[in-house]
């Protein structure tokens, strides 16, 4: 069987912005949570002190995190069988679920223990459309990029991570200065999680529009396609699986220190206010991310910009803050090919972010 032609550049393009925007909304709506627990700890957990409330919040957190693996190998299996694009509408139509029911669920003094077990529950249902979202992403921009700028296509998952993360902290800080620390705790903390859910709904419509890879579609019509499971994964290729787990174990586990607790221990521990962390991050950031556009060299995949979280220095009674070091730049991978050549949306179960 002949294979198809090739999608024109312009329709290339706007596949690409659409798989893009749709993988900033998921990561918005991941993050959403971390940066509002601040605001919405005591409404789930209010018999207990603050530390203990944010332990709690974390603990829900983490659970997004087991069920991610599990999402990243489920989703897979459904995308390299139903098709790429049928995968991302899944996932983000997940994530506008478990956005919606975190939005309205009720306070623990007008439904008791079930108001945390709704909460548990959403953070379930995120964290099976996070996992399958990342793999499914990157595998569509990588299939859907051409050859000679896939590197440089497949950049924008990180890009959109990292922009989902920005965008978050942007609405806290929006809503911070207009709305002030009491109607925050009391309401203005579910504002992020709605306006989360109608993102994720805005997206399904336009991924609904976008074409299936070539990729995809040429294999899909052989019949003697290969199954592409976890076990041929690490049968097939046990040291890059290996390798790729550490790394990202290490990466990861440095990228939330900084991102998500450094938030809470500043505010709960240090002294600083509720408002001041998410200011002081959102401004290194977006210096770190301009700094690297005016240094960039032409002809590089974009990147994403994050300083260390050794590179800031406070000072609890003054409130100061300094930059010590210059930020760190993380790139996209690009996954692996099976034999036949097609990237498989679960060769990647264990994402970075």
């Amino acid at each position: 069987m002949a294979e198809l032609a090739p999608h024109s550049p312009r329709r290339r393009f706007r596949n690409i912005v659409g798989g893009s925007a749709g993988n900033l909304v998921e990561w918005f709506d991941w993050y959403v949570y971390s940066a509002f627990a601040l605001y919405f700890a005591h409404i789930f957990f209010p018999k207990v002190d603050s530390t203990a409330q944010l332990l709690n919040t974390a603990a829900i957190f983490a659970v997004g995190f087991v069920m991610r693996p599990v999402g990243a190998w489920a989703m897979g299996v459904y995308a390299d069988h139903k098709g790429r694009k049928a995968g991302l509408m899944l996932s983000v139509s997940l994530m506008c679920v478990g956005s919606l029911m975190i939005a309205v669920a009720p306070s623990y003094a007008s439904a008791g223990v079930f108001s945390p077990a709704i909460l548990v529950i959403a953070r379930i249902i995120q964290g099976l459309s996070l996992g399958g979202e990342y793999g499914s992403s990157a595998t569509y921009l990588s299939e859907m990029a051409d050859r000679e700028r896939r590197g440089f296509w497949s950049s924008f998952q990180y890009v959109t991570i990292i922009g989902g993360q920005l965008t978050a902290l942007a609405l806290l800080v929006v809503l911070q200065a207009t709305l002030g620390d009491e109607a925050m705790k009391a309401w203005g903390w579910r504002i992020g999680f709605a306006a989360g859910a109608v993102l994720a709904v805005v997206v399904y419509f336009i991924r609904r529009r976008l074409d299936e890879t070539l990729s995809y579609e040429n294999v899909a019509a052989k019949a003697d396609r290969r199954r592409s499971t976890l076990g041929t994964l690490f049968r097939d290729h046990p040291r890059e699986a290996f390798l790729v787990m550490a790394l990202t174990a290490g990466g990861t586990a440095a990228f939330y220190a900084y991102t998500i607790y450094l938030q809470k221990f500043l505010a709960n521990t240090s002294g600083f206010d509720a408002m001041s962390p998410a200011r002081a991050y959102w401004t290194r950031s977006t210096r770190s991310v301009s700094l690297a556009r005016r240094t960039s060299m032409p002809r590089l995949a974009p990147v994403a910009v994050i300083p260390p979280a050794a590179a800031i220095a406070s000072d609890a009674r003054t409130g100061a803050w300094s930059v010590t070091e210059p930020g760190r730049s993380t790139s996209p991978s690009t996954g692996m090919r099976n034999r036949r050549g097609l990237l498989s949306a679960s060769t990647n179960p264990f994402p970075l972010m």
